[in-house]
Parts: C-alpha cells; sequence; structure tokens
C-alpha cells in the first residue's frame, strides 16, 4: 500500500496548489513510501517487543470483481462497493492501494517536485509507538 504522513500531505497540497499548470484538473497521489501490513505488524513487532495474533482476511477473486463491477456500473458512486474494496485494498496484498504502481494514476511526487522517499516505514512506526504509548 502507499502510504503518505501527514507533513506529506500538507506539504504536497501546498505544492499542487503553487502548480495548477501542471495539477489542473487531475489526481496528484503523492507518497512517502509502500508497505504491506505484514510488514507494518512485523515492525511494530519488534520495536514494542510484543507477537501479534493475525487472522487471515480471506475473499476469492469473484466478490472482489463483483465489488468492482458494482463500483463501475454504479458510476463510482456506490460507497457500499467503495467501502468493501477499500477494505480489500488494505487487507489483501494483491489488491492493495500502491499508487506508485498504479496502472490509472501517474505518481505526483515529481510532477510538484517532492522527493518521493521523505519518511521511512521505520521511523514512522517508531514515532507512532511512542507518541501513543
Amino acid at each position: 500500500m502507499t502510504f503518505s504522513t501527514l507533513p506529506t500531505a500538507a506539504d504536497a497540497v501546498r505544492r499542487i496548489l503553487l502548480n495548477p499548470e501542471v495539477t489542473q484538473n487531475r489526481v496528484v497521489p503523492v507518497r512517502n513510501f509502500e508497505a504491506s501490513l505484514n510488514e507494518i505488524v512485523a515492525l511494530l513487532e519488534e520495536v514494542q517487543g510484543l507477537k501479534y495474533q493475525l487472522k487471515p482476511v480471506e475473499a476469492s477473486s469473484e466478490l472482489i470483481k463483483s465489488k468492482q463491477k458494482q463500483w463501475v456500473d454504479s458510476g463510482e458512486q456506490d460507497i457500499g462497493a467503495a467501502l468493501w474494496l477499500v477494505k480489500a485494498g488494505f487487507l489483501l496484498p494483491e489488491y492493495g492501494s500502491n499508487f506508485a504502481e498504479s496502472a490509472r494514476w501517474t505518481l505526483g511526487n515529481e510532477l510538484v517536485g517532492f522527493p518521493a522517499e521523505s519518511a521511512k516505514l521505520r521511523d514512522v512506526v517508531k514515532e507512532t509507538v511512542a507518541r501513543f504509548s
């Protein structure tokens, strides 16, 4: 999945607004890094010194295809289908939300002069654990 920190999102909005000639009327996804939920859990376990019990989520490819069709057929208006697909994107690695590798959009980092790897997953996990522990 593609992740952005709040400071990255804020700076990206600023850069997008300052560059209307290249960002006007288009999706401009920006990101700090890509990570799977398994990578995040492994780092959380390492940083916290814990072992989490994980419960696998299973969904058939037919179910996912039907939700994708439902979303497209609704003119991208069916919120229930959208929420289901978001959940699948977060929980199922083969249906992730990696904008950096998406065929639908071009990653906007270079478009607005934003460094792609401005935050590191390990640092974000450590900071989050420290902040909320």
